[in-house]
């Protein structure tokens, strides 16, 4: 695995202005971690999205539906 660099974001403004080129999001889970262990994914920064308030909800309008990154797959089931 590379060496990355970790940011904890408490905002998406925050979490925003932290993404560089060769940056990825982590929700949570290890599905990234494990890529990155395999040498598939190589983020030079993993920006930490966990702590951010209302990005698990699931909604629907007339758009359609929005699922928020932070929503986990039982809710979506």
């Amino acid at each position: 695995m590379n060496r990355f660099e970790w940011v904890n974001a408490t905002s998406v403004d925050q979490a925003l202005a932290a993404a560089t080129d060769g940056s990825s999001f982590k929700a949570g889970g290890v599905d990234l971690l494990d890529l990155m262990k395999d040498g598939i994914a190589s983020p030079t920064r993993l920006v930490n999205i966990r702590a951010i308030g209302g990005l698990e909800k699931i909604s629907e309008d007339e758009k359609g539906l929005r699922i928020g990154p932070l929503a986990t797959l039982t809710e979506i089931e």
